[in-house]
């Protein structure tokens, strides 16, 4: 078969359920008169126009002017649709490049610590409590503390003993501290792992561990 064809074979990764809990990450935001305009994809759930929503981490509650999608006008919106305008009638300063629209009823968690399991990178200093990084996280961007080396896990077993450092190859849960408040989903035991329970750390412009978020 030619390479068209073998790429035809191949099923589509798996969506978030549509209607789960709505999660659209925002990844650019203008001004266009008294509406604030946001970019971004859908997570999860599903978006409609007229429909009420909360901005985190501000806290807003606004409705859904209109979507745009590919250039386009549309009424709604699902997993895995990236939206080139998403109209709020909000003023910017409730909004953030990082920032979540969520579900009103089901919100994102919105915090500054949280647990995460790590794969450690080719690093030639090992990673050592109190370590500084920059925390990626989807649309965000944030300095992190790494406060706790919780456990070291070998062969897909937690290890009793806690770990005083972290090398190349090692798997390791640890606990970070945010230099503010990120909106993080903790990774779900059946669905499929969104980039909001994902994260990378680099330091001095090379990137140390990649990793999922377990529990906030």
């Amino acid at each position: 078969p030619t390479l068209i064809e073998s790429l035809d074979t191949l099923k589509p990764p798996p969506r978030a359920p549509a209607d789960g809990p709505l999660r659209v990450c925002i990844s650019d935001l203008y001004k266009s008169g008294a509406t604030s305009c946001l970019s971004g994809k859908v997570e999860s759930g599903t978006i409609s126009t007229g429909q009420k929503v909360l901005l985190l981490p501000s806290g807003e509650q606004t409705q859904v002017k209109s979507l745009q999608c590919r250039s386009d006008a549309v009424r709604t919106a699902r997993p895995g649709d990236y939206l080139d305008s998403l109209a709020l009638p909000v003023e910017l300063q409730f909004a953030s490049i990082g920032g979540v629209v969520c579900d009103i009823k089901r919100p994102i968690p919105c915090v500054d610590t949280f647990q995460a399991q790590l794969l450690v990178f080719d690093v030639d200093i090992p990673i050592m409590r109190g370590q500084q990084v920059m925390c990626y996280l989807h649309t965000e961007t944030v300095t992190a503390t790494i406060s706790r080396l919780e456990k070291l896990i070998i062969k897909g077993k937690p290890q009793d003993k806690r770990p005083k450092c972290l090398q190349k190859g090692n798997v390791a849960i640890v606990s970070l501290q945010a230099s503010k408040k990120v909106c993080v989903e903790p990774k779900s035991a059946s669905g499929p792992v969104t980039s909001l329970s994902r994260l990378i750390l680099r330091d001095r412009g090379s990137t140390i561990a990649a990793g999922v978020v377990l529990s906030v």
